[in-house]
């Protein structure tokens, strides 16, 4: 299942999760576009059923493809994709540090348009999942200072500082 913009759930099968994944292991940007034939090797399924989940995944907007092109992520779908990984990890921080489930907490970034798509349309849910009162994005931020962690999400590197509210 993924999310839309208001935050609403948008439902996907197994199968096309299944058909996503496979593009975003097989690069799936727009520097390593993905080809419908890697996609069918990955799975071990026909052509044909790629080509039929993709004309699904393209319906639901969260893939790209011209006619015969190459496959690529919608620019939503990756940022919803580090929003998801950013949860994952500052929930381990959170759960290594102690941190009661009640707990409140801030977020402070260092500012970068590497993720800054994910922080701005999914700050809100971010927040909720991780109770953090303020989602803050610094251009001056200080990744030496005692308690910053860096979340390491495939190629990026996000310097935050997480404190108690």
């Amino acid at each position: 299942m993924y999310l839309d913009k208001e935050s609403a759930v948008v439902k996907t099968s197994m199968s096309h999760e299944d058909y996503l994944e496979a593009i975003v292991m097989l690069g799936g940007t727009t520097e390593v576009p993905v080809r419908s034939v890697d996609v069918a090797n990955k799975l071990g399924v026909s052509k044909a059923s790629v080509n039929k989940a993709i004309s699904a995944l393209k319906e639901q907007a969260l893939v790209i493809q011209p006619h015969y092109g190459d496959i690529t992520l919608t620019d939503d779908l990756r940022a919803e994709g580090v929003a998801r990984e950013l949860i994952n990890r500052i929930q381990n921080i959170r759960k290594s540090r102690g941190y009661e489930i009640t707990d409140k907490i801030v977020l402070t970034f260092a500012a970068d348009p590497a993720y800054a798509d994910a922080i701005d349309q999914f700050g809100d849910y971010i927040s909720r999942q991780v109770l953090a009162t303020e989602i803050k994005a610094v251009e001056n931020f200080d990744a030496s200072k005692e308690g910053v962690e860096t979340l390491e999400l495939d190629e990026l590197n996000i310097p935050v500082d997480i404190a108690l509210s």
